[in-house]
């Protein structure tokens, strides 16, 4: 990954719903990166936890460089590559799959708070 700051994106997804968040990745932001802002494409991993948790798989995406706001933000890169409908319809689906935030989070600073750390074993998610 090129140099700069790095961004680290947790996402609690259910775990019914993994397929359809890692198609989401693979069929329209990939695309999109490569098409609307090709100096992003290759500074984005995604990777997941190995085992869910309470229904849940927790996401670990790494964003090399630029600005949440103005790089990163979905907003800004989907709909000229997908179109502001397109857009409109697909992303209510896509956040359908994330879990609650609360009991996720809850959840894991339970499974934590014996050593005070955070810890997932992750693996990188291809597509």
């Amino acid at each position: 990954m090129p140099d700069g700051e790095l961004h680290v994106v947790l996402n609690p997804v259910r775990e019914d719903r993994v397929a359809d968040f890692e198609r989401f990745l693979t069929d329209v932001v990939t695309p999109a990166v490569r098409e609307q802002r090709p100096d992003l494409d290759g500074r984005w991993q995604v990777f997941r936890s190995t085992t869910a948790a309470n229904g849940t798989v927790t996401y670990v995406i790494l964003l090399q460089g630029g600005s949440l706001e103005e790089d990163w933000e979905l907003e800004r890169l989907l709909p000229g590559h997908i179109g502001q409908e397109e857009y409109d319809r697909l992303l209510p689906e896509w956040v359908d799959t994330f879990a609650a935030l609360g009991p996720w989070a809850d959840a894991a600073v339970e499974e934590g708070s014996e050593a005070n750390q955070l810890a997932w074993t992750v693996a990188p998610v291809t597509g």
